[in-house]
């Protein structure tokens, strides 16, 4: 999958109220409802592609990521479909919604964060949320296409380099923020520093 083939496979919409902000995406992956399911909520295939993970994945469960820290509860994990967790870190609660859509042979995975108006948000804007589960939908691609019985594997694997897809990416949620009704000016300024602190610049 070309850089652009990846950046065009996502669906990016950002909405924002008094409360906070909707960072939203879609993807669709050639597998079935059930493989992908199992691979964002199996703690072995979770540590594949995502993060380790400890804690009890069902309703009411606590969990931890055991690299960055971050722990929540697990709110609904309904079969086959959907899944709500509150995510919390850094001092800062907020809520992911992930559902599964089946169309045709494939699946739409559709993840929604429910995030604070913040220093956070008024600094990097919606692209440092995006772009952190948009490279999380990245590995997932990867392990989706090497998983054993895998279909059309080498078609869903990037093959672009970290520093272009971070660029493209940005530029991608910079749009989807102007779209929301961000000025041209805001968006621009806040994509460009999202880029740069995943650059590690």
């Amino acid at each position: 999958m070309t850089l652009a083939e990846e950046i065009n496979s996502v669906i990016r919409t950002v909405a924002s109220s008094g409360a906070g902000h909707s960072v939203r995406l879609s993807k669709t992956f050639r597998t079935r409802p059930a493989d992908l399911r199992e691979a964002i909520t199996s703690p072995e295939r979770l540590a594949r592609w995502f993060e380790p993970v400890e804690g009890e994945l069902a309703p009411g469960g606590r969990y931890t990521l055991t690299d960055s820290g971050t722990t929540g509860t697990v709110e609904s994990c309904e079969r086959p479909d959907s899944l709500r967790i509150t995510w919390e870190y850094g001092g800062e609660s907020s809520l992911v919604r992930v559902t599964l859509t089946p169309e045709g042979d494939a699946t739409v995975l559709t993840l929604v964060h429910e995030v604070p108006d913040n220093d956070h948000w008024a600094a990097y804007g919606p692209g440092a949320t995006g772009i952190g589960w948009e490279s999380s939908v990245r590995a997932l691609s990867t392990e989706l296409s090497t998983a054993p019985g895998a279909v059309g594997a080498e078609a869903d694997r990037p093959d672009a380099d970290e520093a272009a897809f971070i660029d493209a990416a940005a530029d991608a949620w910079e749009e989807a923020h102007r779209a929301s009704g961000a000025s041209a000016e805001q968006a621009h300024r806040q994509a460009r520093a999202t880029a740069a602190a995943y650059r590690g610049e």
